[in-house]
């Protein structure tokens, strides 16, 4: 896992995971996405847990299961490091996380004001004009705050949800549920149906 990334000294010698894409397909190719720096620390941190768990408990399983798997102590080390070291992009401005070094920096759409026939946005906008806007397909800053939610503050969450709701054009897998039916794609098909 620790591969993927690596530690940048421009960023205070944290570990980012550059050139990536999350859950939202509206924005591939950022450096630290959120969801994906956040859930492989927990990864990372759950990884080393079980492997303590296996050299304590089960010592023999263990030493079978590195030698399998080519595991050293020092890519385990790596992994503390990398864990212990993430870099989750954060706007003290806005003081929140954002989804990505990018995202709030990209120009700025109106969702509203969009043609709902244009949308699915992929379908209709060439990906180096969508790449350049500051719409997301999922949200998946919102759907990091769901997942887990005990680690983030209420004032966070709402921070989050309030940034990220009016940016989001939407999908029914993952906004919609995440958002509680408050995204724009909803307010699209609304219009869609009014006008129809």
């Amino acid at each position: 896992m620790a591969h993927r990334g690596a530690f940048i000294k421009e960023k205070g010698g944290k570990f980012c995971i550059n050139v990536i894409c999350g859950p939202d397909e509206y924005t591939p190719l950022v450096d630290n996405n959120c969801y994906t720096n956040y859930l492989t620390r927990k990864h990372l941190r759950y990884s080393l847990e079980t492997a303590e768990l296996l050299k304590n408990e089960y010592p023999k399983k263990y030493a079978r299961l590195k030698e399998k798997c080519g595991l050293t102590d020092a890519e385990l080390l790596l992994w503390k490091r990398a864990a212990d070291n993430m870099y989750l992009p954060y706007n003290q401005e806005y003081d929140m996380y954002m989804q990505d070094d990018q995202f709030m920096y990209r120009d700025p759409v109106d969702l509203d004001s969009l043609d709902p026939k244009r949308m699915p946005m992929l379908f209709h906008y060439h990906p180096l004009n969508l790449w350049r806007m500051q719409v997301c397909k999922q949200a998946d800053l919102v759907l990091l705050m769901f997942l887990c939610s005990n680690e983030f503050t209420i004032e966070m969450k709402k921070k989050i949800f309030d940034y990220m709701e009016p940016r989001t054009a939407g999908s029914l897998i993952l906004s919609n549920c995440v958002l509680g039916g408050r995204s724009s794609a909803l307010k699209f098909r609304r219009k869609k149906r009014v006008s129809n």
